[in-house]
C-alpha cells in the first residue's frame, strides 16, 4: 500500500516537473521574440525615421506583438 502511494505521488511530481520546464521554455522563448521585436523596431523608427506604428507594420508582427511592443516602447519613453 504504501509502494503505491510512492508510485503515485513520484509519477505526479515527474509529471508537474516536466510540465513546468514546458511552460518556462514557451515563457522564455516568447519574452525573447518580444525583445527582438522591440529592438528591431526601435531600429527601423531610428533607421527610417518613421513612427512605431509604419515600423511594425513593415516587420509584419501579429497584433498581440504588436500591442506589447508599443506598451513597452511607452515605458521607456
Amino acid at each position: 500500500m504504501c509502494n503505491l502511494g510512492e508510485s503515485i505521488l513520484k509519477e505526479g511530481f515527474e509529471q508537474g516537473l516536466e510540465q513546468g520546464l514546458e511552460q518556462g521554455l514557451k515563457q522564455g522563448i516568447e519574452q525573447g521574440e518580444i525583445k527582438s521585436a522591440i529592438e528591431h523596431t526601435e531600429k527601423i523608427m531610428k533607421n527610417c525615421d518613421v513612427d512605431v506604428n509604419k515600423a511594425l507594420d513593415i516587420l509584419e508582427l501579429p497584433e498581440n506583438i504588436k500591442e506589447v511592443v508599443i506598451k513597452e516602447l511607452n515605458k521607456s519613453s
